[in-house]
């Protein structure tokens, strides 16, 4: 046992020469901390002004979000010195000497112990950050399942990608849909794209007999309740997406479309949240639709169970009187389970990159220590 100590004791044994070494260097880093720390505060200033000025721009988003974990990881050595002059007497009080001795010591190594801080504080917050964007993004398109996915039952020919350009629905089908038992009413929609002086347009055209829900409205012209009257009067509604890349103002905006009847100009009533196309849609009723296209097709139906059915056997029914067509029946629920499950997917390499981050943050606290 002796043997074995005096051996751990040559094995740590630190030259005299080393120990001068290391601490002329720490005492330089002591006196450099106060400089690193206003640069540090400098490039977080700097960063939020960006992210003030990047009303639109990515880049300078980026830049102004880089900036900021730039300074605060510079900061952080002078907030390390800061605390353990606060921890010092804390844990003298509550350990004795061993915890102002513990606290001194992350003082006095902090070249090394600051990095190391600084580097699990950028692994921890991006974890963090990274976590409640999902969580956040996540309730946000469940809300919008909610209020989007309005029908029972959904109706529609599968189409290549997913896309809404799907094949039309014989009118003789929708006669065999609304004479199955339990089906109470049929909502149709049709999607199609159509010309613009700014290029293709992809319209949503939905019945005209019940109105979209006001929660849809990112911004609505006017009362939110009446936004549906001014749109089965004449009106559209924009998807997000579609107004930002546009550039569309607030108020008064109008789109022009290049109809049947030639070129119109239609105001837009509201601007609501969509998340199928990223390019962005048109939204319009389908009696102003008819009454500036000739085209009459429909792309796909949602069907309301009448009160006193279920909706797996209004399901059923419908398979059967559909058998042999190209149409299938999607009910609300499996429809909306089936999107969370896209999203789930697409976020699920975000949960490797969150473990990574802290993963590369402690090989580096090792490093330091080494």
């Amino acid at each position: 046992s002796n043997r074995r100590q005096r051996q751990m004791c040559i094995r740590d044994r630190v030259e005299p020469v080393e120990a001068l070494r290391r601490s002329l260097y720490e005492a330089r880093v002591q006196r450099l901390l106060p400089k690193v720390g206003l640069a540090g505060a400098g490039f977080a200033i700097a960063g939020a002004f960006l992210l003030l000025l990047a009303e639109r721009s990515l880049a300078l988003s980026f830049a102004g979000l880089f900036a900021i974990v730039l300074g605060l990881a510079l900061t952080a050595p002078v907030a390390t010195v800061a605390a353990t002059r606060v921890a010092g007497p804390v844990g003298g009080a509550f350990v004795g000497t061993l915890g102002r001795l513990a606290a001194r010591t992350v003082a006095r190594s902090v070249s090394r112990t600051g990095v190391a801080i600084a580097a699990l504080a950028v692994a921890v917050s991006v974890s963090i950050g990274v976590g409640l964007m999902i969580a956040s993004f996540r309730s946000t398109v469940e809300n919008w399942l909610d209020l989007s996915l309005r029908a029972d039952v959904f109706l529609s020919v599968p189409a290549a990608g997913g896309t809404r350009a799907a094949p039309v629905i014989s009118p003789e089908l929708v006669a065999r849909v609304t004479g199955v038992p339990g089906v109470g009413d049929v909502e149709t929609f049709r999607g199609v794209r159509v010309a613009s002086p700014g290029g293709e347009v992809q319209l949503a055209v939905a019945d005209s007999r019940r109105p979209r829900s006001a929660g849809l409205y990112r911004f609505a012209e006017g009362d939110p309740e009446e936004v549906w009257t001014k749109v089965t009067e004449g009106a559209v509604l924009v998807s997000e997406p579609f107004a930002f890349r546009r550039g569309l103002p607030p108020r008064g905006a109008r789109v022009e479309l290049l109809t049947d009847r030639g070129l119109r100009s239609f105001p837009v009533a509201g601007v609501f949240y969509d998340y199928t196309t990223e390019q962005g849609l048109v939204l319009l009723s389908r009696n102003v639709y008819e009454e500036h296209w000739d085209d009459r097709a429909i792309s796909s139906l949602g069907v309301y169970v009448a009160p006193g059915y279920e909706t797996a056997d209004v399901v059923a029914g419908l398979r059967e009187a559909l058998a042999g067509t190209m149409l299938q029946a999607t009910p609300n629920r499996s429809l909306r389970a089936g999107a969370l499950e896209v999203f789930d997917r697409t976020f699920a390499v975000t949960q490797a990159l969150r473990l990574l981050a802290v993963v590369e943050a402690l090989s580096l606290i090792h490093i330091r220590r080494c």
